[in-house]
């Protein structure tokens, strides 16, 4: 009985001291973690400082495909060099060559008869015409003699009353004959008339034009590069469906890497103290800080919502920013397309010299 009157106290008391501890640690500050990398700090006294977003001199190109359907070939890799005029990728071109080749097959049919037309007159043609005037001659000669020796014995009871008549219709009939035969004799000579040269050279464009048109709608289908670049991305697969239309994703980004620029974002705040002709240099973040001298290209003469975000944790969202172009001079290297470095531009001095633009000292 003793024991127990000791024993509960002394947990009582126990648990009142642990409580106590806890709350004092509880209650005591967390003290600020320390900063794994230090921001990079602007070498001017007076600056502006922005985010600047590296990217190809030509600036980031995203090629879509002008024409749905079946993705038959691509071309290119990741990385890959290309020229201009090098094939990408294809997109489902088995109806349009059909159409080329019928098209093609047209354009000789109608050159083959304007060339039938432009080798007349056939000498073996003008000899047929003149061999059928001759026997069509000879025919008119033959009907006009049985007439005639028919009138020399008219007086004869013994023919028949209405023989004449019938002689004189075939001799007529032969000289009808023999017309023809001149007349075309005469086509023959003269070869091809002007107008039905013109109507065949109308059908050769005609059929040209047609052929043109399929080729063409071929070339739409082989997508190639417009510029000398190189590949940064592709995001297109053999055998997928390829959409058109000015909705549809980019199926392949190129740029010109050499040289790379970058295009930093000014708050709109600081406007009035940007410098085109001002030093500036761009930083890389991290543990492998490097300076990258920066020369003034041109810029966008346009203050739009700002979309290059830094990741800090007090950076406006609602910023609206003017973009400005700077090339990077020297050895860019290890720069890369769509890499984010800090921007100092040295200023104008003024009762904001050395604020503080998205987080950057």
């Amino acid at each position: 009985m003793k024991l127990r009157y000791l024993i509960l106290p002394a947990l009582a008391i126990g648990g009142i001291a642990l409580t106590v501890y806890t709350i004092r640690q509880m209650a005591r500050p967390i003290p600020p973690p320390e900063i794994p990398i230090e921001p990079n700090a602007s070498p001017y006294r007076s600056r502006l400082a922005g985010i600047g977003t590296i990217e190809p001199e030509s600036e980031t190109i995203e090629i879509g495909s002008p024409a749905a359907g079946i993705v038959e070939t691509v071309a290119v890799i990741e990385g890959q060099r290309v020229q201009p005029g090098d094939l990408l990728f294809t997109v489902d071109t088995r109806e349009v060559r059909q159409k080329l080749a019928v098209a093609e097959a047209e354009v000789a049919t109608a050159k083959a008869k304007l060339a039938q037309l432009d080798a007349r007159p056939r000498a073996e043609d003008v000899a047929r015409a003149a061999a059928l005037v001759a026997a069509r001659q000879a025919s008119l000669s033959d009907a006009k003699d049985r007439l005639a020796r028919f009138d020399r014995v008219g007086a004869n009871e013994e023919l028949a009353p209405n023989e004449r008549p019938s002689l004189v219709y075939a001799a007529e009939r032969a000289a009808a004959d023999l017309a023809a035969a001149e007349a075309d004799l005469a086509q023959a000579k003269v070869g091809t008339y002007p107008e039905d040269r013109a109507a065949a050279e109308a059908d050769v464009r005609l059929a040209e034009a047609r052929r043109d048109d399929a080729a063409g709608a071929l070339a739409r289908r082989e997508v190639r590069s417009p510029i000398a670049g190189t590949v940064l991305e592709v995001d297109v697969r053999l055998g997928t469906y390829a959409s058109s239309g000015p909705q549809a994703p980019r199926l392949v980004t190129i740029g010109d890497l050499e040289p790379l620029q970058v295009r930093v974002d000014i708050d709109e705040l600081d406007l009035w103290r940007f410098r085109p002709d001002g030093r500036a240099v761009a930083m890389l973040r991290g543990s492998g800080k490097r300076e990258f001298p920066l020369r003034f290209v041109r810029m966008v003469p346009q203050v739009t919502p700002k979309r290059t975000l830094s990741g800090e944790m007090g950076e406006r969202m609602d910023t609206r920013v003017m973009q400005a172009i700077y090339a990077i001079e020297g050895d860019a290297r290890p720069l890369m397309p769509g890499q984010v470095v800090d921007v100092f531009i040295e200023a104008e001095e003024g009762s904001a010299a050395g604020a503080v633009d998205d987080g950057v000292r």
